[in-house]
């Protein structure tokens, strides 16, 4: 749905987003999983990786990806565990999915709380399985975007800088910071 806490809004010129809580702050004791439908992951050659935005609040508890071949009960960890901090900005990871190509498979976002602090939470919107050469510009000059870097645990941005330098470098108007505006929370 439509996010008033958190983020304030989804990510991009989408409306809704999922969300642990679209208004006010997660529950306390869960274990709980947004699962995918069921697809094949293409082959290697390919480059199989998933790309989701993602804005998360945690207070001590934490989220992570984590995927499941058919037919089976066991969960595997794909991305770092996102924990006890805030991102404060929609990033982009990039997780290879190439270790499972050609397996019938489901993504899940797995969330747990023990403790129900007074946080949002995690908010994911425009998840997709991209394949194609990984492009590495050279020279970066982010004017394209985040195009196939990816942030780990939040915090970098790519845009124009309002703050520190108030600039990029040379002709550029894009760079990536841990904050393009302002000071971090």
């Amino acid at each position: 749905g439509i996010p008033t806490s958190g983020p304030g809004e989804a990510y991009g010129s989408s409306e809704n987003c999922a969300a642990t809580v679209l208004a006010g702050n997660y529950h306390r004791y869960v274990d709980s999983r947004l699962i995918s439908p069921v697809f094949i992951v293409p082959s290697a050659e390919e480059n199989p990786r998933l790309r989701f935005w993602h804005w998360y609040n945690f207070y001590t508890d934490y989220g992570k990806v984590q995927i499941r071949e058919v037919g089976t009960d066991t969960w595997n960890d794909i991305s770092p565990q996102y924990t006890s901090t805030s991102s404060n900005v929609w990033t982009y990871p990039f997780l290879d999915l190439s270790p499972y190509a050609g397996m019938s498979v489901q993504i899940a976002f797995y969330f747990h709380s023990d403790s129900g602090g007074e946080a949002p939470g995690w908010y994911i919107d425009d998840v997709e399985v991209i394949t194609g050469p990984i492009v590495f510009s050279n020279p970066e000059n982010w004017e394209s975007g985040l195009g196939d870097w990816s942030s780990s645990k939040g915090t970098w941005q790519v845009g124009i800088p309002t703050s520190g330098p108030g600039e990029a470098y040379g002709s550029s108007e894009n760079y990536a910071a841990t904050v393009l505006a302002g000071t971090p929370d």
